[in-house]
């Protein structure tokens, strides 16, 4: 094993402890500027050691794994991780300080160590302790307090501990088959694919499912979405590490040597995606908008999954990637509107750009970012995704389509509300403060960036 390997393995390992490290002190500072600072480290460090690994520790596009090791980090992941520390850090950069009885900064390092382990670690019982890691900080944000009350989780604890239970069931069947319940073993594939493992990935695949609240297992969304603070939901949502599990161990599991997968499954997020686009048009809910839109363009990502080829899988990977920066910017900046406004609905136009624009032009930019404006990233994903989709499954083309255009119709609709029209009652707010915009900037940078240039990725 060369020096380089070895160095990698370091790397890897502390970057999923530097989040959990930090979280000691912030749990017990009572200090909240000194919180906010300590929280921020994190990002900042798993950043510098993630271009550090890239650029010094690893040689192409898509190593495999053939490591042996209980934590190991496929290359393209290392992207995942830049870009959600990226929006990690931004969100707790641009957070207004949070109150004394949740602490709120100790539980985001929490979910974001934990986001690490799940992209990171090569046996599935440490997946399954990250799962449950993950989740704690969005069970006790809707307890309301510091302690759980499971009276309080509602619908989303119920999803949450069946996607789990899922996951260890898939486990069990594996170990049954003689199958070490490692992500090498599985990406490997030294061994029969047979009714048992095919069960193992679809249990799988369930659970991912509820992690993205795909149909049947959409409906927690909504709920939690509106009773936790918006900045806990987008650290939670936005990290999409269900994804990371689909990519290493479902695959390999379900792509059988024709490389195809049950048709209705396709079908099932197809109508997932237009399901969400279609009700989100006439919903009024900010956050529900917020969460409908979020679900609907990541269903599209499973589509690229499930078509088998290369192309496929990486046009979904990159439209991954690009979710997480533009759905990001899109969520901040209706964090920013909640900051300042008591809107909740869009029950009249509130005419917020007259002294806002600065907050309307990004709101603008980013929500439609997200649909596929030219020149951002989600542009490129969605039209390799596309033009991957109609050599395959035409009908499904159609349905990506739709689901876009009833997508950007609904962001269209929502800025109207929000930013056109006067309105004395909001004639007083102020424009974006220096942190948010910085918060904004960097993710508004990537997004074209990546957009303008994809080869610098998909190289």
């Amino acid at each position: 094993m060369n020096t380089n390997t070895d160095m990698h393995f370091y790397f890897t390992e502390f970057m999923i402890l530097i989040p959990f490290l930090l979280s000691i002190p912030v749990r017990f500072f009572k200090d909240q500027r000194v919180k906010g600072r300590l929280t921020l480290l994190a990002p900042v460090f798993i950043i510098a050691i993630t271009l550090f690994d890239y650029f010094f520790t690893h040689y192409s596009f898509s190593t495999s794994l053939t490591l042996s090791r209980s934590f190991d980090l496929q290359t393209e992941f290392f992207y995942v991780i830049l870009l959600y520390s990226l929006v990690f850090w931004g969100i707790i950069y641009s957070s207004p300080s949070p109150s004394v009885e949740y602490n709120r900064n100790f539980y985001h390092l929490i979910t974001y160590g934990s986001t690490l382990g799940i992209l990171a670690s090569d046996n599935l019982y440490w997946t399954v302790t990250f799962m449950i890691f993950q989740i704690f900080p969005s069970l006790v944000a809707l307890s309301q307090g510091e302690k759980l009350n499971l009276k309080k989780i509602g619908i989303f604890g119920i999803y949450q501990l069946l996607g789990i239970f899922y996951f260890l069931i898939a486990i069990t069947l594996l170990q049954y088959q003689g199958i070490s319940p490692t992500v090498k073993a599985i990406y490997e594939g030294h061994y029969a694919h047979n009714t048992e493992t095919a069960l193992a990935g679809l249990l799988i695949l369930m659970s991912v499912f509820i992690n993205q609240a795909i149909f049947p297992y959409h409906s927690w969304i909504r709920d939690y979405i509106k009773k936790v603070d918006l900045s806990v939901s987008m650290v939670f949502l936005l990290n999409f590490a269900s994804f990371g599990v689909l990519y290493k161990i479902v695959l390999p599991l379900l792509y059988l040597e024709k490389q195809v997968i049950l048709p209705v499954i396709t079908i099932v997020t197809i109508f997932s995606a237009f399901y969400w686009s279609f009700i989100a048009l006439s919903e009024k809910n900010l956050r529900n908008i917020f969460a409908m839109i979020l679900s609907s363009q990541t269903a599209l990502i499973f589509t690229g999954f499930e078509l088998g080829n290369l192309v496929g899988k990486f046009g979904s990977f990159y439209q991954w990637l690009a979710l997480i920066l533009s759905i990001a910017g899109f969520g901040l900046t209706l964090m920013f509107v909640e900051n300042r406004t008591d809107i909740r609905s869009l029950k009249t136009f509130f005419g917020l750009s007259h002294k806002a624009p600065k907050l309307g032009a990004f709101f603008f930019i980013f929500g439609f970012i997200t649909v596929g404006l030219p020149g951002g990233m989600p542009f490129i994903g969605e039209d390799i995704l596309f033009h991957t989709i109609i050599e395959h499954f035409p009908w499904i083309g159609i349905g990506v389509i739709a689901t876009v255009s009833l997508n950007a119709m609904t962001i269209y609709k929502t800025f109207s509300y929000l930013f056109h029209g006067t309105n004395e009652n909001y004639r007083y707010i102020i424009d974006l403060n220096r942190r948010e915009f910085t918060s904004l900037i960097p993710i508004f940078v990537m997004l074209i960036l990546f957009g303008v240039l994809p080869q610098l990725i998909l190289s």
